[in-house]
Parts: structure tokens; sequence; C-alpha cells
């Protein structure tokens, strides 16, 4: 054995015996060791035992032995805030610059994160749109135009002196979020530091359909959404006006949309067939944004629509009309 196979034995070894195995296609995986319990696990990669039972499809979690592989980290062009996260501890997890982490994902106050908000991790998934200076352009003036900070401009750039624009110069301009406490340009839905509350906005359903399963506990964990049986390929519709966040795979949610309507109000669509629209779009209420499906962890064509209330999971049923 040559000097070179014989180190990446080793190195094998090293991986095998501590746990931890390169990324796979789903993210990053470890192998259960004698001893190992969920919680264990869990508490190593800094994640929640739900967060692993929902990336394992885990029915019953105290089944787990030795040999088997976990997935610990999802692969990831996306991040779930969790509680005492901040922009920086983020970015440092991941070995990114946290002010491009804020532009990529128009934060123009990267103080103001919350648990459940799903950031994007690279430029390419962020919601962002390209301008390309022009003679006499600056920085600031560019920043005016697009409605954007000079400093998250730049930062989102690696932009070190405003000064030094040249024509032809191809930027990245932020589409910042909607925030602020309004609601699709309506005025505000609520005093500042107030929570959202029903009644105060109006949702509109995202299809028509059977309802297969509500909000609430379900197989002995938590069902964080509401079911809607519909044939495969029916129309899924924005609940209300908004900023597209998130489109494309995440985990057990298969195929999933995320809105962001400004004010802490957040909806999710998972399991469709087809997505419609691209993050950093702005939405309609009423429009069409994917099609149903089956994906994900599914088992038949439905959507999982979910309303999420500064970050915290809410019953979609209080938010919807009666019908």
């Amino acid at each position: 054995m040559t000097a070179r196979k014989i180190a990446g034995a080793l190195i094998l070894a090293a991986l095998l015996g501590a746990g931890a195995l390169p990324g796979s296609a789903k993210g990053e995986e470890h192998l259960v060791q004698r001893g190992e319990t969920l919680t264990s696990i869990a508490a190593r990669y800094g994640v929640s035992v739900q967060d692993l039972i929902s990336w394992n499809d885990l029915t019953n979690p105290n089944l787990i032995k030795p040999g088997d592989r976990l997935i610990v980290s999802p692969k990831r062009d996306t991040y779930v805030v969790r509680r005492g996260d901040t922009l920086f501890t983020i970015a440092k997890r991941f070995g990114l610059d946290a002010n491009r982490l804020a532009a990529w994902n128009g934060l123009d106050n990267p103080h103001r994160i919350y648990p459940g908000q799903l950031l994007v991790l690279s430029q390419s998934q962020g919601t962002t749109q390209t301008y390309v200076v022009s003679k006499g352009d600056t920085l600031w003036a560019i920043a005016k135009r697009f409605g954007v900070p000079v400093d998250t401009l730049a930062a989102a750039n690696g932009v070190r002196s405003p000064h030094r624009l040249r024509v032809g110069q191809q930027l990245t301009i932020p589409v910042m979020a909607t925030g602020g406490g309004e609601e699709l340009g309506r005025g505000p839905v609520a005093a500042p530091g107030e929570r959202v509350r029903p009644g105060q906005i109006q949702l509109r359903w995202p299809l028509d359909g059977r309802i297969t399963s509500r909000f609430g506990p379900r197989w002995g964990r938590m069902h964080n959404g509401l079911d809607i049986a519909a044939p495969k390929g029916t129309p899924v519709r924005a609940a209300a006006r908004g900023r597209v966040v998130h489109s494309g795979p995440l985990g057990t949610y298969g195929l999933l949309v995320v809105i962001d309507h400004g004010g802490g109000v957040e909806t999710r669509y998972a399991h469709n067939s087809v997505l419609l629209v691209k993050a950093g779009e702005t939405v309609e209420k009423g429009q069409v944004i994917a099609r149903v499906g089956s994906t994900g962890n599914s088992t038949g064509p439905h959507l999982h629509f979910e309303v999420l209330i500064d970050g915290e999971h809410e019953d979609p049923e209080k938010w919807l009309p009666r019908r």
C-alpha cells in the first residue's frame, strides 16, 4: 500500500471513528456509535432532537442503533434560524461573511432575525438582482435608486472603497425585505412591538380541497400545518401579497415555497410538484405560485400549508376565512 493510500485510509478511519461522514447529496451524515442516543447526537451537532427526527423521518427515535446513518445537517443552501442564533454566529458556523449574509437575505437590520426565519446561504440562492455600472454612477446613487442602504450594497459586493466603481462593473443588488410591520402595502397591521393577531390580516385559502390533517399533535409529535388534499397539478395560490424568500427543495418539505408578508407574517407551501416562482419575486394575493404534488415526506398529493408569526407556528385556520 502506498503512503498516499495509507494516509487516505487513516483519514477515513478517523472520520468513521468520530462518527462524522463526508457530506452526501442529502447533507452531512453521522454514523451512530455504540452508546449514542438521539439526544447526545443532537447536542454534539448543535441541532434539536426534533430536527433529527424530521430530517431522518424517524417513526421511533428510540430505535437507532450502531451503524445507522443519520442526517445531522441537511444539504445547505438555506438555514432555519434557531433560538439564540445571531447573524454573526450563523455566518461563522458556515464560514460566511455576516455582512454578505445580511445582503443576500435583504436584511437592513442584521440584529433582527427570529427563530423559524429562513435564511439563504449563498448569493445564487439569495433575493438579489444585478446592475451594470454606467458612466457617472456612484454607489450612493445606485443605492438610492434601488432603495438599499449603501453599506449593505457595499457589503454585498465586497466594495471596500465606494469611490472605486468602474464602468461595466456588475453589482449585486439585494432586494430588501418588506418587514416594517406593514402588510402588503395596506398600512400597519400592528403597533410597533406588538404581535400581529388574527383579524388584523386577511389570508385567503391557498386552494380548495378536503382537509386531511389539522394543526396540532399527530402520531406522537406536533403537526405544524394544515394538510389539504387535491389532485396532482392543482394550482396553489399565495395566501396574501408578499416576497418569496425560498423556492426550491428543503428536506421533508419537498418542493417548498416560503413567502414573507411583512410584519413578522410568513406562509409556507410544501410537497409541490412544480414551483412557478423564484426567490426575490413579489407575488400578489391569489397568484398561482406552485402546483400540488407529493414531494418530500408525503403519502399522497396534498398541500401542507403553514402560517408563522414572528417565527412561531400558528394554527392556519385561525388566520383563514371560515368556509
